[in-house]
């Protein structure tokens, strides 16, 4: 029996060709940029940036004077976003009533209160006031029960729904 033909895979570009030499100068620029976690190729300069702004620059090119505090306050939303994500991910393994909780900043990257609850226990005795006052923070609706209260605070930190 005779098994059919497969598909010709198309051929690599040759390496004269523009996309070849950026895949072949991105692999080499980010092994150069180990630890660093963004690249950036500006006028066909590569260079290494850390979440702070730090440059390192490959092959002993000059990087802009202004791009490392420009992508310094250009990341720093995406920053912002990760740590809420981080925190979320880490509530979300909260199913005792001492597991601790991890607090979000708000959108803007504000820390939270001083009377941020420490623990999941914590967040279920908590009093109105404190809990109207973290709404306010993260943008919540403040309005409702002191149990509809907890339960939207809860589900924005991404604390499991207690099991009974």
């Amino acid at each position: 029996m005779r098994l059919p033909r497969l598909p010709m895979r198309r051929r690599p570009p040759p390496m004269s060709s523009p996309s070849a030499r950026n895949l072949l100068v991105r692999s080499s620029i980010s092994r150069a940029c180990h630890p660093f976690p963004f690249l950036v190729i500006l006028n066909q300069v590569p260079i290494c940036v850390a979440a702070g702004g730090v440059l390192a620059v490959p092959d002993g090119a000059v990087a802009p004077a202004w791009f490392g505090p420009a992508f310094a306050v250009g990341i720093a939303p995406l920053t912002a976003q990760m740590a809420i994500l981080s925190a979320r991910l880490q509530n979300a393994h909260a199913n005792r009533n001492n597991d601790p909780l991890l607090p979000l900043p708000d959108n803007a990257g504000a820390p939270p209160p001083a009377f941020f609850p420490a623990t999941r226990g914590a967040l279920g005795s908590m009093t109105v006031g404190n809990l109207d006052n973290l709404l306010n923070f993260y943008g919540l609706a403040p309005g409702g029960s002191a149990a509809a209260k907890k339960n939207r605070l809860r589900v924005h930190l991404n604390v499991p729904q207690p099991e009974f």
